[in-house]
């Protein structure tokens, strides 16, 4: 005997509470910019799930081959500040919203197709972008020029303190000095 309650209801709450007001916003956004785009390419409304074909003309068209005429109506509707390619990872991110839409909606997830995977593995190689990498670390001479421009006050002393307790502290993560306290020191 069926359930008379639905669990489609409650899947839905539990999406909302377990994922992040700005992940929220995100994902909005990207899909937003994704069905105005589908709208201006192909002059129809985005439907579920999303055809293999439509993902592919979005990463070709934002890998460098975009029409004209699509690009000028995003940049005049301010969905794009400039024209050209998207960055890879800008492009990943496009797809990982996406991707998930379908898996909230439990339609078959085009943007695991593999040549989807394959398209993006070949445009990295190709505009050699194989990742940004680690970055050097700074050394004394660029630590003492950093220190000679934090001003006296409250914030230049906070500045100096997180300067100097990263670089002796082996070099951390912008992400862990911010989320340092004064207990952690």
């Amino acid at each position: 005997m069926p359930c008379t309650d639905s669990w489609q209801a409650r899947f839905a709450e539990l999406l909302e509470a377990g994922t992040a007001p700005s992940t929220h916003r995100a994902h909005r956004r990207d899909l937003d910019y994704f069905r105005t785009w589908h709208l201006y390419r192909f002059d129809e409304e985005l439907n579920y799930p999303v055809l293999l074909d439509s993902i592919m003309t979005f990463l070709t068209d934002h890998l460098g081959g975009m029409p004209g005429r699509v690009e000028r109506r995003l940049l005049e509707g301010g969905w794009r500040k400039k024209g050209g390619r998207l960055a890879i990872p800008t492009l990943r991110r496009y797809l990982s919203s996406l991707s998930y839409a379908h898996d909230s909606r439990g339609v078959d997830n085009p943007c695991r197709h593999p040549q989807v995977k394959l398209l993006l593995k070949k445009a990295r190689v190709a505009q050699g972008s194989h990742g940004r990498g680690q970055s050097a670390a700074i050394t004394l001479e660029i630590l003492e020029a950093m220190l000679a421009v934090c001003d006296d006050d409250l914030r230049g002393v906070r500045d100096r303190a997180l300067f100097l307790t990263g670089f002796s502290a082996g070099g951390r993560r912008r992400s862990e000095l911010s989320g340092l306290d004064v207990r952690d020191l």
